[in-house]
């Protein structure tokens, strides 16, 4: 690690704040390893609790975090701590950044991502009241040069196979989904090209203007090589990026996720941008950062037979995104104490999981509905929000759906606020209900039966 471990007297206490889990995972078992207390935490928040607990020596942190941001939380900790705050480490993919972090108070910058022998050279040299070594830094910043051409050259070679016109007739579909699902004004899908980014696609007024490539080239393109997403909640209190942006105001919120292949390249990224501040928090990033890691290997995977059919489904998602997405959901609405209604149902004959999906979307697109394939001749939809805002929502798709023949029978478990329960149990549930529908349907009408779940000692209510 560039020097020897500490000895139990020395051992110094350290705060890692970073959303990124496995990233703060990472640099809390090599800090350890070198003899450090370390304590991580995923929020401002939580990094605030744990400051105040076991008073760090010395605290590294990200910038680019929902809710409250590697600024504010310096800030606070001056405050919280009465003017003793310990030395700040800023670690960020984002190189605009830079001098900002160094004007709010951080004592030292580091670009992602970073090498264990910096961080922990650089973080001795800190508690000890030293400036970190300008060789050890200049070497830090070669390699992170090197990694970030390494992905560069992966990236060039996965886009050059890919018919960009193609992809970008077939993501707008989804991209449209995307903005009505996030209740975004703008979504758009970037490649990178060379050392910066170009859009490849983009729904809404906020990406597709000429001067937008200023602020994406100097934030995204390093994120993207790094595996950094991007969350600006307020653009007016971030000099930097506004800065970059120049005085134009269209965006005042922005998200941005890197675009990875199965093999872990990333090729670029996935935008929302809205001209509304504080639009996209943590519980978007974590939906997002799902989708845009895990949903876009139909664009860029060679030799799947299914890639061409799940590339223009839109918005009928596959039966394995939908379920991931159902069991996010599920955990954000019991932190929003909301309710989740989910509906499983059997297709009419001659319907088909494509047609039902569009007439469902067209007939009631709203924010946090998703609609999923279940296996031959049957579909799924749900809707997260306030209890009777869920169901009443649902109701009416679902009597859509019948009034037009879609279905021919339906079954609903609707999910009330705090209710803990897995995605499997909830759809296990709802086709349990679909079967009790099936059983007793007398005539063509269809038949709907419905259960809710509450909390109620843990008993299920129908």
């Amino acid at each position: 690690m560039g020097r020897g471990v500490l000895s139990e007297d020395q051992r110094a206490r350290v705060l890692v704040v970073d959303d990124d889990s496995d990233l703060a995972e990472a640099y809390r078992h090599v800090l350890e390893l070198a003899g450090y207390d370390v304590a991580t935490a995923l929020s401002g928040e939580a990094a605030l609790a744990s400051a105040r607990d076991t008073r760090p020596e010395v605290v590294v942190t990200d910038i680019s975090m929902p809710e409250m941001d590697g600024f504010e939380l310096i800030q606070r900790l001056q405050a919280l701590l009465e003017g003793d705050r310990p030395p700040v480490v800023v670690c960020s993919a984002f190189d605009v950044t830079e001098r900002e972090a160094l004007a709010r108070g951080a004592q030292l910058f580091l670009k992602k991502p970073a090498s264990a022998d910096t961080l922990i050279h650089s973080i001795e040299a800190l508690r000890q009241g030293h400036e970190p070594d300008d060789a050890a830094l200049e070497a830090e910043r070669a390699h992170v040069q090197h990694e970030r051409l390494s992905n560069l050259r992966d990236s060039a070679v996965r886009i050059a196979e890919i018919d960009r016109a193609e992809v970008a007739r077939e993501a707008q579909p989804w991209l449209e989904w995307l903005r009505v699902y996030f209740d975004s004004g703008s979504a758009g899908m970037f490649f990178l090209d060379g050392a910066a980014v170009r859009p490849a696609v983009a729904v809404g007024p906020h990406l597709a203007k000429r001067g937008e490539p200023r602020l994406l080239n100097a934030t995204l393109a390093a994120g993207i090589t790094t595996g950094t997403s991007l969350v600006i909640g307020d653009m007016v209190t971030h000099p930097a990026f506004r800065q970059v942006l120049g005085p134009r105001s269209e965006i005042a919120s922005f998200v941005g996720v890197p675009l990875e292949t199965t093999d872990r390249i990333r090729v670029g990224a996935l935008c929302l941008a809205d001209g509304r501040a504080d639009r996209f928090d943590a519980d978007s990033l974590i939906i997002l950062e799902l989708l845009g890691r895990g949903g876009v290997w139909a664009f860029f995977e060679k030799g799947v037979a299914t890639s061409r059919e799940a590339r223009r489904s839109a918005p009928l998602l596959q039966r394995r995104m939908f379920a991931m997405l159902l069991e996010k959901e599920l955990r954000l609405a019991r932190r929003a104490q909301q309710a989740i209604e989910l509906c499983v149902a059997t297709l009419a004959p001659g319907t088909s999981p494509l047609a039902c999906a569009e007439d469902l979307w067209r007939a009631g697109a709203r924010e946090r509905l998703a609609i999923g394939g279940m296996g031959p001749g049957r579909i799924a939809w749900f809707v997260r929000a306030g209890a009777k805002e869920a169901r009443d929502h649902l109701a009416a798709s679902l009597k859509h759906a019948r009034a037009h023949g879609l279905v021919n029978a339906a079954g609903v478990a609707g999910v009330l606020p705090a209710t803990k329960l897995s995605q499997e149990a909830l759809i296990e549930l709802a086709e349990g209900a679909l079967s009790v529908a099936e059983a007793t349907k007398m005539g063509p009408r269809p038949r709907v039966e419905r259960i809710v779940v509450r909390t109620d000692s843990g008993r299920y209510f129908a």
